[in-house]
């Protein structure tokens, strides 16, 4: 297994849809269970015609993987 990709590692998502989301983030659910990853909070999901409006979720999710990452100083 790959040194980024392992359990208690954690993972966000974010999801640009065109109508409905629910499917990918079940999926993103599963993949992560598998992996046994630590899903960590503020899943940006966002509808493809309304972009700008994620850009900051986005950066808000980053710096919650980048503060929850080993070594940081969170």
């Amino acid at each position: 297994m790959n040194d980024h990709l392992g359990p208690g590692k954690p993972y966000g998502v974010i999801v640009c849809h065109a109508t409905e989301c629910a499917g990918a983030l079940e999926a993103m659910d599963k993949l992560g269970g598998y992996y046994k990853l630590s899903k960590v909070d503020g899943w940006v999901t966002v509808n493809a015609s309304e972009l700008e409006v994620g850009k900051e979720q986005c950066r808000k999710l980053g710096a919650v993987l980048a503060g929850s990452s080993p070594g940081s100083a969170a």
